[in-house]
């Protein structure tokens, strides 16, 4: 099970999420799609055209209910269009994803990708449907017990990186660093 929870607008690059699930209608995967935006009817039009019968729309829910579509899902999604500024933005939704120990599967580019490669999560370029499908058949062939792995290393890279404590000691070490060498000059 794959899941994405956020805005349905251009931005998130779904409508090749949905061309690749189109292509997987065969195999033992469903998406969940939650949220809603400018570009809902326009997705659910697509997939209804693709004949993607494994993506279902649950609608927007509540913060509860999306730990609920966390905990249910075995990956989740993160997409961002091929807009120049995708290459710097870092969704907050990788963190959060990150922290609930699944891995990502991205389509994106520029520091979101990276941070997704070195998580253990999969990355392709937006609207390389092509590589996305290819991404999801390698997690499909995983299966639950083969991800594990990958969810114990989200986990621990966001440990790593993004829990709040190693970034209040990061901006801390900053802080004494720029106060040392103020000092000095």
């Amino acid at each position: 099970v794959l899941a994405y929870a956020g805005t349905l607008g251009g931005a998130q690059d779904l409508s090749s999420l949905i061309e690749a699930c189109a292509r997987l209608r065969d195999e033992p995967f469903r998406c969940l799609i939650a949220g809603s935006g400018t570009h809902e009817q326009e997705l659910r039009d697509l997939a209804r055209a693709k004949g993607a019968d494994n993506v279902t729309f649950v609608g927007r829910l509540g913060a509860e209910d999306v730990s609920h579509l966390s905990a249910t899902s075995d990956v989740q999604y993160v997409g961002l269009n091929d807009h120049p500024l995708a290459c710097t933005t870092m969704p907050s939704k990788i963190q959060a994803i990150l922290a609930s120990a699944r891995p990502v599967v991205g389509s994106v580019t520029g520091d979101a990708a990276h941070v997704i490669d070195r998580s253990g999560g999969w990355t392709s370029s937006p609207g390389d449907v092509d590589a996305l499908v290819a991404n999801l058949r390698e997690v499909i062939a995983q299966g639950r017990v083969g991800l594990l792995p990958r969810q114990r290393a989200a986990r621990a890279l966001y440990d790593e990186e993004f829990a709040h404590d190693t970034a209040v000691a990061r901006i801390e070490g900053l802080l004494v660093e720029a106060a040392h060498g103020r000092r000095r000059g």
